[in-house]
């Protein structure tokens, strides 16, 4: 399919446009900043503002490109002043956004009414699940545009889907949604006080059995914690970080490594081991026992791949590998750069961006689904996500997201796939 650019564009800005961003210079993530500096330039100019940007290329080049300078700051501030119908370029570009520019965006659209639209809850929404304390002084104010738009809302809730905002809420909302008993805002909370008021509720001599058996079923998914089987043991709460691709040896995470060693009977091809954690030095705020580093593996057939981890040696788990001496046994393409994830209390929702992930909550694109281990029984540690987006430079399967999940206790690893 030949994708679209209006003629209207500068042919500067063209060039940039239609080049692979991962794949323009030789810089650690693959973009010319000077490239970034000019699309900012140009959309700041008097010369875009009739320009149709509402075009897969721009949108593809901001959503590839990430960046720690402010340029994505300038750009968001040229589309609202020039192009503010365009909710999908500032959407794009909320995860890169410093908190100032995430207020002025709410701000911006909280005083024109005209832009009070479905696409504007779009642009909410990612705020909610990316910069989710920025929106914690806007609630009343968003519940009001909520029943104006009439969309999502309902008496039921008092802030209707943009529920995700609620990560990170002060203690005050705490005790409210405790005396309430709304488990369901509690849990999503995610804070060590919610986490206490949930397990207060869950031993009340008068609590429903029903919410008891949803607070052990659902807690380890809204509020980062597995209980025994007494509902009585938490964990620690868990540090998130942003994954971003990078050059080969930029960071000790590698990604998209064939191992031609194991060969996939079923579908003939050998397993890629699309994410190998360096977990020696790396702070997820539990314990990791086992290996220095845990494996996500992958093939083309199967959504579902367990791997044990003997002396950092990877022992794949099933009877349709195929072991292969000869042959190298790594080609190293891509390397996972970490960053502290901006919402340590979980993003809810898979957005237009690369979620690569290390740690925190996972962003699930279906039913949520912790695996047990396969040998001990026991509930697995979620350790790392990785986004089925265009930047991998691998596509397994088309959309979706690969999670991977660790055994202490076996020094095993189980990779599930979820398509969206």
């Amino acid at each position: 399919m030949k994708i679209r650019i209006p003629p209207e564009f500068p042919e500067r800005i063209r060039t940039i446009l239609t080049a692979e961003p991962w794949l323009a210079s030789n810089e650690p993530f693959g973009f010319d900043r000077q490239g970034l500096e000019e699309v900012a330039s140009y959309l700041s100019s008097p010369d875009s503002q009739d320009a149709d940007l509402g075009t897969l290329p721009l949108w593809h080049y901001l959503t590839n490109i990430y960046d720690e300078q402010g340029i994505k700051d300038q750009i968001c501030q040229a589309i609202l002043t020039n192009h503010p119908g365009h909710f999908r370029l500032i959407a794009t570009l909320i995860p890169d956004l410093s908190d100032d520019m995430l207020n002025t965006v709410v701000e911006h659209f909280l005083n024109h009414p005209d832009l009070w639209t479905n696409r504007f809850l779009y642009v909410i929404e990612n705020i909610a699940d990316w910069g989710t304390r920025v929106l914690h002084p806007h609630l009343v104010a968003l519940h009001d545009v909520l029943r104006e738009v009439n969309r999502y809302y309902n008496d039921e809730y008092e802030f209707g889907d943009v529920e995700a905002a609620l990560g990170g809420a002060p203690d005050e909302w705490v005790e409210r949604y405790e005396r309430s008993r709304n488990i369901r805002y509690l849990g999503r909370i995610r804070t060590p006080s919610a986490r206490e008021a949930l397990l207060r509720l869950l031993g009340r001599p008068d609590a429903v059995p029903r919410d008891q058996q949803w607070l052990i079923d659902w807690v380890p998914v809204y509020n980062g914690m597995l209980l025994d089987e007494q509902g009585t043991s938490l964990l620690v709460f868990p540090k998130a970080y942003r994954g971003i691709i990078a050059g080969a040896g930029y960071s000790p995470h590698q990604v998209g490594i064939s191992i031609n060693t194991f060969h996939c009977q079923r579908c003939h091809t050998s397993a890629l081991l699309l994410l190998d954690l360096n977990v020696i030095s790396l702070d997820l705020g539990h314990e990791i026992r086992g290996a220095t580093h845990i494996p996500m593996l992958t093939c083309e057939c199967s959504d579902t791949v367990q791997a044990r981890v003997v002396d950092d040696r990877i022992e794949l788990l099933g009877d349709r590998w195929q072991v292969r001496a000869a042959g190298p046994d790594r080609t190293h393409e891509q390397s996972l750069h970490l960053i502290p994830h901006r919402n340590q209390w979980g993003v809810d929702n898979v957005g237009p961006h690369a979620n690569h992930q290390v740690g925190g909550f996972p962003a699930w694109e279906q039913s949520p689904e912790y695996p047990a281990c396969p040998g001990c029984g026991k509930t697995m540690l979620f350790v790392a996500q990785i986004d089925s987006g265009d930047n991998m430079g691998h596509c397994f399967w088309g959309d979706g997201m690969c999670y991977v999940f660790w055994c202490n206790d076996c020094a095993t690893a189980t990779t599930l796939y979820q398509q969206g």
